[in-house]
């Protein structure tokens, strides 16, 4: 519906905002909702709507409008102890759940307990071949130093025997040469 500015409020508006705003605050909500619905099923805004129930339709049926009030009051006032009857029923599942839950953890952190246990004498065992191993490394290495400094001093010995047998060698065929002519002279 359209909004009209200035035209007169009908009994079938007024009986229907009387009884929205009526109800709508017994049931625990407020009076700007009511004023809000009722303008947009006849077409006035929620302004309007406030103001013909403050200035004239409030003041027409008082009654009304206290029971209205009371009846709100205990609306809320049950749904608090509702809330509450539902909070404690809900805080002992939720107590329940929480203690299963603990349970649950509780069996898996063992269950990770003997998995570390596990897991730690595996690495306990890797160290002692870790040790091993370079222990065996250290004694492998030793014997390439060993290997390599005999090579070294076999290898100086040979350069040195061949040294003495090239000296020798020249010193035998000179004196073979000087022997040879010798002997070459004396047969002349």
């Amino acid at each position: 519906m359209n909004e009209v500015k200035g035209r007169r409020w009908t009994p079938e508006e007024d009986q229907l905002l009387s009884e929205l705003v009526l109800y709508t605050i017994s049931q625990g909500g407020t009076q700007l909702t009511a004023f809000s619905e009722v303008g947009k099923k006849i077409g006035r805004t929620a302004g309007a709507c406030g103001f013909r129930w403050n200035a004239v339709l409030r003041g027409q049926n008082p009654t009304s409008y206290s029971e209205a009030k009371k009846k709100r009051v205990y609306t809320q006032l049950e749904k608090k102890r509702k809330s509450k009857v539902d909070t404690f029923s809900e805080a002992i599942d939720l107590l329940k759940h929480t203690e299963q839950a603990w349970i649950k953890q509780q069996k898996e952190i063992a269950k990770l307990t003997q998995s570390i246990a596990k897991t730690k004498q595996k690495v306990d065992g890797i160290k002692k071949d870790n040790q091993k191993f370079q222990q065996e490394n250290n004694s492998v290495e030793w014997v390439q130093k060993e290997v390599k400094t005999r090579y070294e001093e076999l290898l100086q010995l040979i350069e040195h025997l061949k040294q003495e047998t090239n000296a020798s060698g020249v010193a035998s065929s000179l004196t073979k040469s000087i022997v040879g002519k010798a002997d070459s002279t004396t047969s002349t």
